[in-house]
Formats: C-alpha cells, sequence, structure tokens
C-alpha cells in the first residue's frame, strides 16, 4: 500500500542519512587524507586508478570520464568481473587466486599514481591481490570496506582482508549485507 511504501521510504532516508552522519563523523580525515594522496599524485603528473568487482566496479564508473570531473583518473574495468557478463560469473572469479596480477601488468601504474581499490567486504582474493599488487609495486594504495566485514574470514591466502593490505583504508560503513531495509 502507500503507506508501507512511503513509510520505507522515510526510513531508507533516515538510515542512509545516519551513514553519512557516521562517515563524515568517522571518516573526515581518512577521506583528507585520500584527498591529498590524490592532489599530490596529480600535481606530479599521476594517476589515480580504481578498481573495484562486482558491484564495487561503479564506483570506477563514477569517476572516470565525467563532465566537469578530473581528468587523470583511470577506471580498471575488468568486464569478466562486472555483472553484466555474468552476475554468478563474476563472484567465482572474484575469488579466483592470481587474477588480479594478469589485471594489473595489463595496465602502465607509474611511479606518481595511485591505486583505489573498492570492495565492501573486503574478503575476495582478487580485490586484496590488486591492492597487495600496488603496494608491491611501491605505489600508494586506498581501499574503501566495510568495517561491518572486519571479522569475517579472507578468502585470500594470507588471510588478510582488504583493509590490512592498503596504506590507507576508509570505511564506507555500509551496513553487512549491503542492504538497510529488510
Amino acid at each position: 500500500s502507500k503507506k508501507v511504501v512511503n513509510a520505507m521510504y522515510h526510513d531508507y532516508y533516515e538510515k542512509i542519512q545516519q551513514i553519512l552522519k557516521n562517515i563524515h563523523d568517522g571518516q573526515s580525515i581518512k577521506i583528507e587524507t585520500a584527498a591529498q594522496l590524490a592532489a599530490d599524485s596529480i600535481l606530479n603528473g599521476g594517476i589515480i586508478h580504481v578498481f573495484g568487482c562486482g558491484h564495487s566496479h561503479m564506483l570506477a564508473e563514477e569517476v572516470f570520464y565525467r563532465a566537469g570531473g578530473l581528468v587523470p583518473v583511470n577506471a580498471i574495468l575488468e568486464p569478466a568481473l562486472m555483472l553484466h557478463t555474468g552476475a554468478a560469473k563474476s563472484s567465482v572469479l572474484e575469488r579466483m587466486k592470481g587474477y588480479a596480477p594478469l589485471i594489473f601488468e595489463r595496465y602502465e601504474i607509474n611511479k606518481n599514481d595511485i591505486l583505489i581499490v573498492s570492495s565492501n567486504s573486503g574478503i575476495n582474493s582478487v580485490p586484496i591481490e590488486m591492492a597487495l599488487e600496488g603496494v608491491n609495486k611501491g605505489k600508494k594504495v586506498i581501499g574503501i570496506t566495510s568495517s561491518a566485514y572486519f571479522n569475517e574470514k579472507s578468502r585470500h591466502d594470507s588471510g588478510k582482508l582488504l583493509y590490512q593490505v592498503v596504506d590507507l583504508y576508509i570505511d564506507n560503513c555500509v551496513p553487512k549485507g549491503d542492504a538497510v531495509l529488510d
């Protein structure tokens, strides 16, 4: 009914506002640090590379080639890891060991570049490996992930989660399950 939809809409709005407040209150210093890393990279001729699997790839699309946006941004978009080519397949592949280095090597990531890796859960092999590739190549790596998953078991051989392998992580404050409504 209209009453239920209206109540759900308001509930959703309130919960999103709370998440935004949590990000503002708890992540501002990290966001400012990430912004400074990005600015320093650009000022030194670098590029901001952005990567994510599944729905997390949308962050890379959002910052790439936008009217009025930054030009030195590269979206690392791996079609096999995006949902439109097969959601179930994408879910299997993002857990696959050894896939991220194959993606990473196809991109020219230079000394002043930075890498942003987005993964809500931060538990799957590909985002963790992508971050490790960047760190191992001496790049500054920023992870965007949710602390709601910090007690989950990693699917990477190291046993580590994304937030544990990056130079800086930002908590996106997304609840476990990536949804706010029942």
